[in-house]
């Protein structure tokens, strides 16, 4: 079983609300949090799951949809 915490599912949950839409940047400045700190959240998530090498992003966003991370996600009104 993966257990992520409520940050992590939040990150997690964005990303996978805008998918390929929004670099990194984008994302973590949407969130108000440090380029540095949201890449560190993506890469304990992706030692979580066991995800490695080019496509990751893309991998993320899936799990992300596939599993109902989206519930999770920073979404304001004006998206």
């Amino acid at each position: 079983k993966v257990v992520l915490s409520d940050r992590q599912k939040e990150v997690l949950g964005t990303l996978g609300y805008f998918g390929n839409e929004r670099s990194y940047p984008e994302i973590a400045e949407h969130m108000n949090i440090s380029l540095d700190g949201f890449q560190t959240h993506i890469h304990q998530i992706k030692k979580i799951l066991n995800i490695s090498g080019s496509g990751g992003k893309e991998q993320l966003i899936h799990y992300a949809k596939e599993n109902n991370f989206i519930q999770y996600a920073r979404v304001k009104n004006n998206r």
